[in-house]
């Protein structure tokens, strides 16, 4: 048993974030080690009055999860540096300097003494080419003293062995090596209707809304639209929801439609029929090689005009040929993993 210190992104309010360090601090605590979370803050970006008051409710629902759900956080500026604890970071973004800024080399545990154990679990560079000249001796320096380095991406490994001269391995997301979110899961307590959810756009334009009720009338349910909070005709809305709400919205659904990594990573977790598109395009290369790794390239439409043109919109995803891809890849991100904290 290790006393494990997890640096991710555990403050962020982010579905995402908070359901992958659930994942990955289940899965360490239920191999039989302590853990404890390692918080960094970074600053946010302000949005305006209406902007930051979005965040202050939404902090309200993240806390809760945070409070219920994670283990304890300890501040980098409180954290006691034990030589016998091991240090993880990941998964997400965690090596995307422009998510980190100028606490980047945190990330790569910079602030650690040389004879402290660390490691990386599926960490994301977030892009497929790294993107900041200025720190590459920093990271090369802190990457070398790294016993293991899993990342979630093949371009993060290609980025580790070009850049920076270290290797890395493969490593599937950690939200992917639980068996089940059964414990997350709300009861559905009104007849299962036919639904269609759709995660919140960047801008919901009217090409936008167009697509769903096109996709909502072809796949016969009705659209939901998580996190939105304005009023759209034909479309129901949530414009707050706890993270039970969202796993759960997603688990009792017909068809989902999702422009996240991790919206992608739960419709297939629950078997569900699904289209990717990229909210980012610079970042879309998260999306396609989860999904090119699962043989399911043909769920991913770079745009509107691909998908309507598509042929395949309604065919049959293939989930027992998905799952056993995944119980390989599982089988290998859990052997990194168990015998990275040896």
């Amino acid at each position: 048993m290790n006393n494990i210190k997890l640096l991710t992104f555990s403050n962020q309010n982010s579905f995402g974030a908070m359901l992958q360090c659930y994942a990955l601090s289940k899965v360490l605590t239920d191999l039989g080690h302590n853990v404890e979370l390692l918080r960094i803050p970074i600053v946010k970006p302000e949005h305006g009055f209406i902007g930051n008051l979005t965040f202050r409710i939404g902090d309200l629902f993240f806390n809760i999860f945070r409070r219920n759900r994670l283990p304890h956080q300890v501040n980098l500026t409180d954290c006691q540096v034990n030589k016998d604890d091991i240090y993880i970071v990941g998964s997400d973004q965690v090596w995307n300097p422009d998510l980190t800024g100028d606490r980047a080399l945190d990330y790569f545990f910079n602030f650690l003494p040389n004879h402290v154990k660390r490691i990386s679990y599926a960490a994301s560079f977030g892009t497929s080419e790294w993107p900041e000249k200025n720190i590459e001796t920093g990271v090369r320096n802190c990457l070398n003293k790294f016993s293991a380095i899993g990342v979630r991406e093949s371009s993060g490994v290609q980025i580790c062995k070009e850049i920076f001269n270290v290797d890395a391995t493969l490593t599937i997301d950690p939200t992917l090596l639980l068996d089940n979110y059964d414990a997350l899961i709300i009861p559905e307590t009104k007849p299962h209707k036919k639904t269609l959810v759709v995660f919140s756009l960047l801008k919901t334009t009217h090409e936008w809304l167009k697509l769903i009720q096109y996709i909502a009338k072809q796949t016969n349910t009705h659209p939901v639209m998580l996190s939105e909070r304005r009023i759209h005709k034909g479309i129901s809305y949530q414009p707050w929801v706890t993270v039970e709400k969202w796993l759960s919205q997603i688990a009792n659904s017909t068809f989902v439609i999702t422009n996240s990594f991790h919206g992608t990573v739960f419709a297939i977790i629950f078997k569900k029929q699904f289209i990717a598109m990229p909210a980012h395009t610079n970042r879309a290369g998260r999306i396609k090689h989860l999904l090119e790794m699962l043989g399911l390239e043909t769920r991913y439409f770079k745009n509107m005009d691909v998908l309507y043109n598509s042929a395949g919109l309604l065919q049959e995803i293939n989930y027992e040929d998905v799952f056993k891809k995944l119980s390989m890849l599982k089988l290998d991100s859990m052997k990194f993993l168990t015998n990275g904290l040896r």
